[in-house]
């Protein structure tokens, strides 16, 4: 489902028989849905300073239920085009049809946003992610604590 091998039916059917139950399609989402958690302001601020002085992109491990209820949110807080417009380009591993921590998907991504490995920087709290990352030859930093704390951050504002 993360990397869109199939699609919201199949998922729903899949849950609504391994429940043995008639959930409906908005029990699932609710209870799918969440899990996801709000962006707090300063990474969103944080992340339009970078912009004004370096290429950002998002690529993220999602499904497509989650990236509609993110949308929804995000616009809320953000206006039309929500979260994706803070980035040059955002990758989402369902419609993109790889998801990290897989070297090739980090190599198909850069090859398709006209990126050199060397140069670009990955951020990511996830340590696999990271692993990944590294070995396709990308700058890596395993964000493990507050984003505005990471001293190699702060320095992408200036």
């Amino acid at each position: 489902f993360e990397i869109g091998a199939i699609g919201e039916e199949a998922f729903y059917r899949s849950l609504r028989e391994g429940s043995g139950k008639e959930l409906s399609t908005a029990d699932i989402n609710k209870a799918w849905n969440a899990m996801l958690l709000d962006v707090p302001s300063e990474r969103l601020d944080f992340i339009r300073a970078i912009a004004r002085k370096h290429r950002v992109f998002l690529f993220s491990n999602t499904n497509s239920i989650h990236k509609t209820a993110f949308d929804k949110t995000l616009e809320l807080q953000l206006g039309p085009g929500g979260f994706d417009k803070l980035f040059e380009k955002a990758y989402y591993s369902h419609s993109f049809g790889m998801r990290k921590p897989h070297v090739e998907t980090y190599k198909a991504l850069l090859k398709d946003a006209g990126l050199k490995a060397e140069t670009t920087l990955f951020i990511d709290d996830n340590a696999d992610n990271i692993r990944g990352a590294a070995e396709a030859g990308l700058q890596v930093l395993h964000l493990t604590g507050e984003l505005l704390d990471e001293p190699r951050l702060r320095e992408l504002t200036r």
